[in-house]
């Protein structure tokens, strides 16, 4: 598989989550359901798939990847970084309330996030999680 920009990798297919957030912004990349995007139920769908070479493309992370292989028995090594999609809406992860999550736990939330994050810049969480 050779891809050395976006229109390369939209000659392959790509599987995603129905209804993610991720449909609408590969779709604002090119990628069509029913040509080179096929939507599941769920991950474990799309990721059995891939891992037995019927879906050519997944979309992760260097913060999810490892867990998306894990379940299945594969590590990061097992699988080929292609490139980075060209969408500023992917830069980094968040965290969402529901709307009914109370303002003090928000705001109790935002307070001990502050506190880690003038700590050590979550360096001991990216240690633990992202080796």
């Amino acid at each position: 598989m050779s891809v050395n920009n976006l229109k390369d990798a939209k000659q392959f297919s790509l599987g995603i989550v129905r209804g993610d957030i991720y449909e609408s912004l590969v779709n604002e990349i090119g990628f069509k359901a029913g040509e080179n995007l096929l939507m599941f139920g769920d991950e474990k769908q799309y990721m059995d798939l891939f891992l037995k070479r019927k879906i050519d493309l997944i979309l992760g992370s260097k913060f999810t990847i490892k867990y998306q292989l894990e379940p299945f028995g594969y590590k990061v090594d097992d699988v080929v970084k292609l490139q980075a999609l060209p969408l500023p809406k992917l830069a980094g992860n968040y965290i969402a309330f529901n709307k009914s999550v109370p303002g003090h736990i928000i705001k109790r939330f935002n307070q001990e996030y502050k506190k880690l994050k003038m700590k050590d810049d979550f360096a001991t969480y990216k240690h633990a999680y992202l080796q």
